[in-house]
């Protein structure tokens, strides 16, 4: 797994790379460790053209000075350090990923923006930012049938429909699909931040624990 990381990095190498899309932050968290820890390793690669022994690449002796000259300087590589022209990192920017999402920002460039990406499990896409018109978190609500348990109520509860949600509350997601998912509980909690129109706007608000009561029905 390291090697096909690392293989990514080194094809990336030398491009003029101007996004990054992580849609978990912690993997554009990883990246910055993983130039530093292999830059050995990547500046002898660039300077033969090689990965693993094999030549991949025309040699770039000049590059691979130049980054390790880079490396010297800061005491260790970075993203801004190879691809100086990043502009946009997609990526989450709820919930924990705000704690060290600005050092991620930091590695990458002191101007390189955040866009945020869409609210989605691999089960269904939860809800959708519409930045042109300045709204953030609109429920999917075309993409499968959704229901809501309020985590503030006990285990006996009926799931709740998109019409039913207060602003300010916290619900749990359960999703009913037509791949063959009934009632799933995904786990996901999401905060009622407003309404675009008839529709609830959402924040990530962290999962479901262990302990949280949830109806047989769902």
């Amino acid at each position: 797994d390291l090697d096909r990381l690392y293989f990514r990095l080194r094809m990336a190498v030398g491009h003029d790379i101007r996004q990054f899309v992580g849609i978990n932050p912690a993997i554009l968290a990883a990246v910055p460790h993983l130039l530093d820890t292999n830059a050995e390793r990547l500046f002898a690669d660039i300077a033969a053209g090689t990965f693993a022994g094999k030549p991949i690449a025309t040699p770039d002796p000049a590059l691979a000075e130049q980054l390790a000259d880079r490396r010297a300087a800061r005491g260790r590589l970075l993203p801004a350090d190879v691809w100086p022209n990043v502009e946009r990192l997609i990526c989450w920017d709820e919930g924990i990923a705000g704690v060290y999402l600005p050092q991620v920002v930091e590695d990458y460039g002191a101007d390189v923006a955040v866009v945020p990406a869409p609210l989605a499990a691999s089960e269904a896409p939860l809800a959708l930012h519409l930045l042109p018109d300045g709204v953030r978190g609109v429920v999917a609500y075309n993409a499968a049938f959704f229901e809501f348990l309020d985590v503030q109520a006990g285990a006996d509860q009926t799931p709740l429909g998109l019409d039913e949600l207060r602003v300010g509350a916290s619900y749990a997601v359960v999703v009913t699909q037509a791949g063959g998912f009934y009632r799933y509980v995904l786990g996901d909690l999401l905060d009622i931040t407003g309404r675009a129109g008839a529709v609830p706007t959402v924040a990530y608000a962290g999962r479901l624990t262990p302990t949280a009561a949830v109806p047989e029905s769902a």
